[in-house]
């Protein structure tokens, strides 16, 4: 309550066109921090959407490959070590 008070005691003691510029900033600075919410909402919906139902085919994908290259590297290892 004290810091209102020393605000409102602040903003008595300036100009008017003082006090009109500071509410234009806050107004301003308002305005500004809507439209960067904006933004972050738009972007977050975008991820939200984002269609990602090919993973597990993907994933399915993946494994194949991954049981074939180690098929290939154990006839290559068995080669080496002579068998």
């Amino acid at each position: 309550m004290d810091t209102l008070i020393a605000l409102l005691q602040m903003l008595n003691s300036l100009s008017p066109l003082a006090v009109i510029a500071l509410l234009g900033l806050v107004i301003f600075l308002l305005v500004r921090g809507n439209s960067q919410t904006i933004e972050i909402k738009e972007k977050t919906t975008e991820i939200k959407e984002n269609d990602l139902h090919i993973l597990p085919e993907m994933a399915d994908t993946l494994r194949r490959i991954e049981v074939q290259q180690a098929a290939a590297f154990s006839t290559i290892i068995a080669k080496l070590n002579g068998r």
